[in-house]
């Protein structure tokens, strides 16, 4: 058994120890305050692999461990030791990958050398200076002074807690280059989704993440040129001279990852003037006979057509030359097998007038006395839209102080007298 088998035993164990060191003029305090409390000394079988005999170990780790080539005989010697130590960093790995949360794998895989595979066990000098790391007395050394005995008690100690940090350090080091491996597969997958869904031959380049933070050059607050709802556009210069606009996504979730591969994909399939390009200059005003034409590019131009679906003065950008460009193709959807409707394109066909009465009337028929004759938010959309017609506007009902009801209620004031007369 590597550990005590109760606690009764662990607490008598460093009575025991105490009253040894007591007789060798060691401070009382030594025991409690280097040793910890006596229940981390019980078997558990939570603390490697469910190990806690030598029958458990000869299961989880084989009859035949690189400890029981390494560790045996003679320990002198610098080359000696050190095959033996590397066996045991070994052995210890190989038990931690059977349990990720083992915590005492590389104490069992000690115990287990100097006290099995060694057969001069671990009171013997070499045994304990190079797998315990604890210089002990040998018979001739006795009698020296319990200051030296101190010093290398001590020094012994801090060779095992920083053995027990090496191989802590490499347990780390193994759970983040696995980590690491994962993310890296998870990215090489997104990236191929996202390659997949572009067309090919339309111009469209993929770049590393270092192209676009030296384009950017840090991707710094004054190079911020707009926002959208899933993040932020920096203006930037490739490596050939070309200025093109970045968006660095946030907060990436599934619902920003969608957005993102759609307007990649969207911005991918269409060619125009007044539309942006996946290369463009970008500056910061809008004209709208020029934005209209791109809309009208999108809706008549190409089939099948396309629904911006979030014009806004933010997403209207102009080139080197002046010309506008429709930006931002995040919210974008395509109509399959349905031409845009007629009532749709008769809007936009009267001009800024046209939009601005359909804009009038939605919000008049919105904002109605009657809550019963207002339109769901759904179908005031698809009007501002076009995709449904505009229904007439009813009258509004009239105020109780109309001429009409003033009539009304002198001829019943008045009939209500002469039935009293009566």
């Amino acid at each position: 058994m590597f550990y005590l088998p109760n606690a009764d035993s662990s607490s008598s164990c460093l009575s025991d120890f105490q009253s040894k060191l007591d007789a060798m003029s060691f401070p009382r305090t030594l025991v409690s305050e280097c040793l910890g409390n006596s229940t981390q000394y019980v078997v558990n079988r939570t603390s490697c692999a469910g190990i806690t005999t030598t029958q458990d170990w000869v299961e989880k780790a084989g009859a035949e461990t690189l400890l029981d080539s390494s560790c045996e005989g003679d320990l002198t010697g610098l080359t000696r030791c050190s095959l033996c130590l590397d066996a045991g960093m070994k052995v210890n790995a190989q038990l931690v990958s059977l349990d990720k949360n083992a915590t005492k794998c590389f104490y069992y895989a000690v115990l287990y050398a100097a006290g099995i595979v060694n057969e001069f066990g671990p009171e013997d000098v070499r045994t304990a200076a190079c797998i315990l790391a604890l210089p002990l007395a040998s018979s001739k050394s006795r009698n020296s002074s319990s200051k030296d005995n101190l010093y290398k008690w001590l020094f012994g100690s801090l060779g095992a807690c920083m053995g027990v940090l090496f191989a802590m350090g490499l347990i780390l080091l193994y759970r983040m280059r696995d980590k690491r491996k994962k993310q890296k597969a998870l990215h090489e997958e997104y990236v191929t989704g996202v390659k997949a869904r572009v067309l090919p031959n339309t111009g469209a380049k993929w770049f590393s993440l270092a192209e676009l933070e030296q384009a950017t050059k840090g991707f710094p607050q004054r190079n911020m040129i707009g926002q959208g709802g899933y993040g932020v556009v920096y203006r930037g210069i490739l490596s050939d001279g070309t200025v093109v606009a970045i968006k660095q996504i946030l907060n990436l979730d599934t619902k920003g990852d969608d957005e993102f591969v759609n307007e990649v994909e969207i911005i991918s399939k269409i060619k125009h003037k007044n539309l942006l390009s996946l290369r463009v200059d970008v500056v910061s005003r809008a004209i709208h006979q020029e934005a209209k034409e791109g809309l009208a590019y999108l809706h008549y131009g190409i089939k099948p057509s396309i629904y911006h679906r979030d014009i806004k003065a933010t997403n209207i950008l102009l080139d080197s030359e002046m010309r506008a460009r429709l930006a931002d193709f995040g919210m974008a959807k395509q109509k399959h097998g349905r031409p845009i409707p007629s009532h749709h394109q008769s809007c936009w066909h009267g001009g800024p007038r046209g939009v601005m009465e359909r804009f009038v009337l939605v919000g008049i028929l919105c904002a109605h006395v009657m809550v019963a004759l207002r339109p769901t938010i759904s179908d005031a959309l698809k009007m501002l839209e076009g995709d449904i017609d505009i229904p007439k506007i009813p009258d509004r009902p009239l105020p109780l102080s109309h001429e009409s009801f003033r009539s009304s209620l002198w001829y019943s004031a008045s009939m209500s007298e002469r039935s009293r007369a009566c």
